[in-house]
């Protein structure tokens, strides 16, 4: 989920800032087109909103103690079922040899 954060916010970064440039390029010159060109913008952004909605309501955010305390409790049973997915593994070759 951490990964997801980073892309959120460098496809904003990405996006948003050439959009700026060229946006108030348009602005300027009265374009008719601003209008859409900005539309278009808010509805990325809103897209982008429901992103970050969904990490936070996945707890993401929640750095305390007890988060921590249950994303390491959460990793040793991970590893502990790959040790386990493994072993079965190696114990299947192991006889088929």
């Amino acid at each position: 989920l951490i990964a997801m954060i980073f892309i959120l916010f460098d496809i904003e970064l990405i996006f948003l800032i050439p959009w700026a440039v060229v946006f108030k390029s348009f602005a300027t010159a009265g374009r008719d087109l601003s209008t859409l060109i900005y539309v278009e913008m808010m509805l990325f952004v809103a897209l982008l909103l429901v992103g970050y909605i969904y990490i936070i309501k996945k707890g993401l955010f929640d750095w305390s103690d007890r988060a921590r305390l249950e994303a390491e409790a959460e990793g040793r049973a991970l590893a502990e079922a790959e040790a386990r997915r493994r072993a079965a593994t190696a114990g299947r070759a192991a006889r088929a040899a």
